[in-house]
Order: C-alpha cells, then sequence, then structure tokens
C-alpha cells in the first residue's frame, strides 16, 4: 500500500513537472526576448471575455497574433525602460496600483452580489413603486395651437392691435389654422396651423403656461398673453391627466436602481469597516512630515 502511494505520487509529480515545463515553451523569442505558452494563456484570461473566447480564438492566425503582440510590447517596454531617467521603482509601484484597481473592482462585483444574494428585487421594487408614486406618474399635458404676433418687426402697439384683429375674427367664427398659417410669426406655426403638440408643464414660458394650464374647453380661446417672444392668441384642444404608469412597465428600471443604490451602500459601509480596523494605527507626526515635503 505504501509503495503504491509513493508511486502515485512520483507519477503525479512527473505530470506536474512536465505541464509546467510545457507552459514554460517558448513561441517566440530573441534570445532576451521570450513568449511563452504560460504568457498566451494569461493573455487570454486577461483580454478575452469568456462569453467571446470561443468565437475569439476560433479565428486563423490567432494564436500566432497574440504570442507576437506580447513579444513586440515587451521588446517596445524594453527600450522604454533603457531611456536615461526612467524610474523603474515608480513604474513597479504604478503597475502594481493599477493591478490593485482592478482587482479590487471586480471583487466589489463579487461582494455585493454576494451580499444582496438573498434581496428579493421585484419585492423591493414593488415596495418603492408604493411609497413614491409621484416618481411613478405621467405629468399632464395639454395640446393646445397659437398664434404668435411677433414685436421684432412692429412696434408693440401695432402688434397688440393685430392680435385682438385676429383673435376677433377667430370668435366670430373664422379658421383659426389659416389664420395661423397666414399671420403667426412662428415658422413651424406656419406648416401645422399653429399645433404645438402635447406638452408638460416647464416646456414653455411661464405666462403662456399659466394660461394654457388653466383652459379646460376644447375650442375654448384665451385672451390675448404677452411673452418675451410678442402675443399670442391660443386656443385650447386636448388634456391628458397625470397617470399612474403601470409597475410593469417601470420594474426594471426600478431594480436597476434600487440595485445601484444598495451595493453602492454595502461598499461604502465595507469602506467604512476597513477604515475603523482595530489594529489599524496612523503615524500622524511621519504623516505631517510627508506632508510637509509638499508645502
Amino acid at each position: 500500500m505504501y509503495r503504491s502511494t509513493k508511486y502515485l505520487a512520483i507519477f503525479l509529480l512527473s505530470l506536474l513537472t512536465v505541464s509546467h515545463a510545457q507552459a514554460q515553451a517558448v513561441l517566440v523569442g530573441d534570445g532576451d526576448i521570450q513568449v511563452t505558452q504560460e504568457d498566451v494563456e494569461r493573455y487570454i484570461i486577461e483580454n478575452i471575455p469568456l462569453a467571446k473566447r470561443e468565437a475569439v480564438l476560433a479565428r486563423d492566425g490567432m494564436f500566432k497574433e497574440m504570442a507576437e503582440s506580447i513579444y513586440i510590447m515587451r521588446s517596445l517596454a524594453a527600450e522604454a525602460e533603457a531611456r536615461p531617467g526612467f524610474d523603474r521603482t515608480q513604474a513597479a509601484w504604478a503597475a502594481k496600483m493599477k493591478y490593485q484597481r482592478r482587482v479590487v473592482a471586480e471583487y466589489r462585483l463579487d461582494y455585493v452580489r454576494r451580499t444582496l444574494k438573498d434581496v428579493s428585487w421585484d419585492a423591493a421594487a414593488r415596495e418603492a413603486y408604493i411609497v413614491e408614486p409621484e416618481r411613478y406618474t405621467t405629468k399632464e399635458t395639454i395640446r393646445v395651437s397659437h398664434i404668435l404676433i411677433s414685436t421684432e418687426a412692429r412696434s408693440d402697439e401695432e402688434a397688440m392691435q393685430l392680435a385682438s384683429e385676429l383673435r376677433a375674427r377667430i370668435i366670430a367664427g373664422e379658421d383659426f389654422s389659416v389664420l395661423a398659417i397666414e399671420f403667426t410669426d412662428d415658422a413651424s406655426g406656419k406648416q401645422n396651423g399653429g399645433d404645438l403638440g402635447f406638452f408638460a408643464r416647464g416646456r414653455m414660458v411661464k405666462p403662456f403656461e399659466d394660461v394654457a394650464f388653466a383652459m379646460q374647453k376644447e375650442g375654448e380661446v384665451a385672451e390675448i398673453v404677452k411673452t418675451p417672444f410678442g402675443y399670442h392668441i391660443i386656443r385650447f384642444k386636448e388634456r391628458k391627466p397625470a397617470m399612474p404608469i403601470p409597475f410593469e412597465d417601470v420594474k426594471e428600471k426600478i431594480i436597476d436602481e434600487i440595485q445601484t443604490q444598495r451595493g453602492n451602500q454595502v461598499w461604502q459601509d465595507k469602506i467604512i469597516a476597513a477604515r475603523s480596523a482595530a489594529n489599524l494605527t496612523l503615524n500622524e507626526e511621519l504623516l505631517q512630515e510627508t506632508q510637509s515635503n509638499y508645502q
């Protein structure tokens, strides 16, 4: 039994040795710079996402291309490092910091996922939907038409007089759209008869908006409204009241928001815990000395 175990151990060790030797076999090299099988395998892990790996690696010449890319990078890096004044220590520190940032970013995703794995996101989304109904409600919108009489090419009195005459003609029964096409100084109004389509509060200048949203009856024509653009004749068409958006229409958006918020909080708690570690020490005197070096 003992001898069998011994031989098995020797056999496994020989397999590991062969595997290691294969991994260190040189694929591309010039004597000083070498690229091994292990280099290519680690390059694949580092640069090609798992989901795309099979398709990418099936491309003709891909493995040769990767080996040559590694060689060229190392060759050029060797030239860069040979420059006078190159700070090898700083370069090594920066490379390590970059690596640590990436590793921490990957760790954060995994840590947050594991910490929140038991959360029912559907239930959390429904709770948010109920607690903040105003966030998941459409805005009230109205549709009106208008005729703009600008004061750019005429005096204020002339603009007001023309607007008053047009409003009187509309009240008397003339077609609003026809008059808009002929007289409005709003370029789009000349194409669509003054129709502004549906809009919510906040889209128009306040004097115009206040009057428009106060109107109720279809076909109602407001008193003339003055804005910085000139004088407006407004006719009311239609109103769409604010309505709750169905939960299913916004569920995925709510879940995304909650996952982001809770994920950020989980990670922030992790950072606070690390900053408050019991064995953490801070050399205030040395910190002040370091600060003084840059003042």
